[in-house]
This record gives structure tokens, sequence and C-alpha cells, in this order.
């Protein structure tokens, strides 16, 4: 587990679309989870939530990183990196919503 990301702002502060250090961070989580995982594999939002928030006391921890992890999802899904899928097919991030999975992009798992 990576160490807790401190500088996560709430999420109603996170809507701007610009890039942070959190921002960053988040997405660093999100890809190389994904590139462990593999191409044909996908993860939970939620995974990438739990390893920012790093080993706690506090079980929920990860809740306060998830409306972010989302959003730069969100954000990787628009660049072409990685695809949202829902009931297991590739939606638009603009149909996002409810429960997601994520997935790199066939041949985005040797970029870096």
């Amino acid at each position: 587990m990576t160490e807790p990301v401190e500088d996560v702002p709430e999420a109603n502060a996170m809507q701007a679309e610009s890039i942070s250090t959190a921002d960053i961070a988040v997405e660093t989580a999100i890809l190389d989870l994904l590139r462990a995982r593999g191409e044909t594999r996908s993860i939970c939002p939620t995974e990438a939530a739990r390893s920012l928030a790093g080993a706690t006391t506090d079980d929920l921890a990860w809740r306060r990183y998830l409306p972010v992890v989302r959003r730069v999802a969100l954000a990787l899904a628009r660049s072409g990196t990685i695809d949202i899928l829902r009931k297991g097919k590739v939606i638009a991030p603009e149909q996002a919503h409810g429960v997601i999975r994520l997935r790199l992009k066939p041949g985005q798992e040797e970029k870096s």
C-alpha cells in the first residue's frame, strides 16, 4: 500500500478540471493498479481509493478519496487512456454513474 495522500480536497472543491498534485497521485494510483492487473482485466474505483487511503485505523477512510478517483477516471477516459465499464460494456464517460469498473484501453499497458 502507498502512503495516504494528504492534499486531496473535498469533492466539492475538486470539480474544476485543473490538474493538481492530488490529481497526479490519483492518476498514478489508477494506472499502476490497472497495469498490474493487465490490459484485459478491470478494477473497481474503490480499489484506487483504498490504495490512496493507505493503512489506517479508520476502515472507511478510503471513501473520502472516491469522488476524486471517479473524477480523475472520467478525465482518463476522455483522454482515451482507459475505458469505463458498466455491466461489462464500455460506456461513454458522460454515462458513468452507479457501479462502474475501469480498464486500460488496448495498447495502453506498455505506456507510462
